[in-house]
């Protein structure tokens, strides 16, 4: 993997990936295999309600990109047998991408209490954060249901509290798939933003 790789930016990334998938020009075949529907609707939805920065435009689609984007599909994939869920028997794996191109793993943890369970979502961003990693371009999660698995709602939160422009790739058992991003997956978010407008306000009002 190489580390010293940077992308221009998580919006940029994420647009040149669902670019190649939505015209079938991806480098590679596992990259291929994510759903071309997926890549529309998302790519729809961001035009919608996700204009570019002024002054940026998308990074252009290149090889490298699109095999660290696969590896990082691969990886969820094979953490599944780290996982810790003797309990639910759920077994979940994450791989975080850093904006350097590190995967950070993750797996669920799960504990007898079970509200000391975490997700391998929560597993994979403390770990990248404890790290000292704070850009994320994508996280993508796989299990083994049959169709994608989707975040949780505490999983939501805390990957938009620290990554609020992540695109997140969810994915089944036998490899399809659904891409979204964290945004779109919990509209309305409450975030750090509303937390110093409320602080301000409280101020002003003394």
């Amino acid at each position: 993997m190489n580390n010293n790789l940077r992308f221009p930016s998580t919006w940029s990334l994420s647009m040149a990936h669902a670019m190649a998938v939505a015209n079938g020009k991806s480098a590679r075949a596992q990259s291929r295999r994510l759903q071309v529907s997926a890549a529309h609707m998302y790519l729809q939805w961001l035009h919608e309600h996700m204009p570019l920065p002024n002054n940026t435009t998308p990074a252009a689609v290149n090889a490298e990109h699109a095999a660290i984007f696969a590896s990082a599909v691969r990886r969820a994939g094979t953490l599944r047998a780290r996982a810790q869920a003797p309990y639910s028997h759920f077994p979940v794996g994450a791989a975080l991408l850093c904006a350097d191109g590190t995967i950070i793993d993750g797996v669920n943890v799960e504990s007898s209490s079970y509200g000391g369970t975490i997700c391998a979502e929560r597993s994979a961003l403390v770990s990248a954060l404890s790290q000292g990693y704070k850009n994320f371009a994508m996280i993508a999660i796989r299990a083994n249901t049959e169709t994608p698995i989707s975040p949780c709602g505490s999983c939501r939160q805390l990957l938009y509290d620290y990554a609020p422009d992540l695109l997140v790739v969810m994915l089944s058992q036998d490899g399809s798939s659904h891409m979204a991003y964290i945004r779109e997956l919990l509209p309305l978010a409450f975030g750090a933003t509303d937390l110093a407008t409320a602080a301000t306000a409280q101020k002003a009002s003394r």
